[in-house]
């Protein structure tokens, strides 16, 4: 029974707050050692019906979400495993209550981040709780997809696959991303090559019909991913499958990558720079960044294109930056 089904039956309020704060109450005793698992026994026992789909206080989320409590407490792994062997919805979400006044899209919380803490054999029992190995959740994504994002590491995904997991099936949301993209569209860096390395050998479509898979934004994030990571294989794997690579489009509402590398390229070339008097480092990142302008191009980059509040396109960009360039390759490396 959810925050909001609380709210709306008034009369059952007092009541429903009696069985949450037994169990709860109970459970957080357990969890700092006060009490033992087997005193949880018969409580739940009688109140197992209310708490098996509860989202104020999922029970799995008790079991181990080290700041539940409002203090840092170890998982308790015992728990976790009786709550699962009880029936506990493994798709039950944390409603995060009053705080959906305020974040309306942001009012509940997946498990999956915190199964990080698991070992390998919970996780599998956790994912074998579910009816459906295929099923989508409420915030629509599929136990693949969120055990890549969480991340799980490669033993578990292996698991799932292996279990039926279907490697194409996207996100029902509005971001459709597939296994494939949840690996790879990470605008921070930490894209998760091996992951994705093995999903295509387990049969992702990298090359399939992505304009109706995706939506242009995630595309653009896993070349973005592929740029800043300076990962030339999965780069010039995107080129080869006609990616869209000229990126300064309304749907990213960002710079494009083509003027953005060479804008880091002239950074990098301006004696200000520090480069660590021309170390080994700083000129194979040269090399690798001249590398993704070409590929970058090959995959459709326009440098004759001027972006939006730019005077400067990538092309007249780089002619203050290839001289410079050509020079850099005269001076000596520092012994």
């Amino acid at each position: 029974m959810g925050f909001e089904n609380l709210e709306a039956r008034p009369f059952n309020r007092l009541a429903n707050v009696a069985k949450k704060k037994r169990v709860y109450s109970l459970v957080k005793r357990i969890r700092q050692g006060e009490a033992k698992l087997q005193d949880l026994v018969a409580p739940w026992k009688e109140e197992k019906a209310y708490w098996i789909h509860n989202e104020v206080s999922p029970p799995l989320f008790m079991a181990i979400d080290s700041d539940f409590f409002g203090e840092k407490l170890p998982p308790d792994l015992e728990m976790f495993k009786y709550f699962l062997h009880e029936g506990v919805d493994p798709m039950t979400p944390w409603n995060l209550g009053p705080m959906k006044v305020h974040y309306p899209e942001n009012n509940r919380q997946s498990i999956w981040p915190w199964l990080q803490s698991l070992p390998l054999d919970l996780i599998q029992a956790f994912v074998l709780a579910h009816k459906d190995i295929n099923a989508v959740d409420q915030f629509g994504k599929t136990i693949l997809i969120n055990a890549i994002q969480a991340p799980l590491g490669k033993p578990a995904i292996q698991f799932i696959v292996d279990h039926g997991a279907k490697i194409n099936l996207g996100t029902s949301n509005a971001m459709y991303e597939t296994p494939l993209y949840a690996a790879l569209a990470q605008p921070n860096g930490s894209c998760q090559y091996p992951i994705a390395d093995y999903l295509l050998t387990r049969g992702a479509n990298l090359c399939g019909n992505q304009k109706k898979e995706a939506n242009e934004y995630v595309l653009q994030m896993m070349i973005r991913s592929f740029v800043f990571c300076t990962n030339l294989t999965w780069l010039k794997r995107a080129r080869d499958c006609n990616w869209n690579f000229d990126t300064h489009t309304d749907e990213t509402r960002e710079q494009g990558l083509l003027y953005t590398i060479i804008e880091e390229l002239e950074k990098m070339l301006d004696p200000r720079y520090d480069k660590d008097s021309f170390s080994g480092s700083f000129v194979s990142r040269i090399s690798d960044l001249r590398q993704v302008v070409k590929i970058l191009v090959e995959g459709g980059a326009e440098p004759d294109k001027k972006e939006p509040g730019q005077l400067l396109t990538p092309r007249q960009k780089a002619e203050a930056v290839i001289p410079k360039l050509e020079l850099f390759k005269l001076v000596p490396e520092k012994k």
